[in-house]
């Protein structure tokens, strides 16, 4: 069985979501294709601000607890 549609939206992000609304509100059988988690990254995940602190904390946590030791410190700027 085939379905037919007359618009389809690749991905629920930041303007997918409100795309395929306004789609479907003017009337049009829309179709939201999503591979993975629906609202995209920044609300399952953090906005790319919040994903470079968290990737920072990462490295300075594998930096501190490598064998080689050392005194590792993160200076954190805005």
């Amino acid at each position: 069985m085939s379905e037919h549609f007359d618009a389809a939206v690749i991905g629920t992000g930041q303007g997918g979501l409100p795309l395929a609304v306004r789609l479907a509100q003017s009337g049009k059988r829309t179709a939201v294709i999503e591979r993975h988690l629906f609202g995209g990254t920044c609300v399952n995940v953090g906005c790319t601000p919040t994903k470079t602190y968290v990737a920072s904390a990462r490295a300075a946590h594998v930096a501190r607890t490598a064998a080689i030791g050392g005194d590792v410190r993160a200076t954190w700027r805005a």
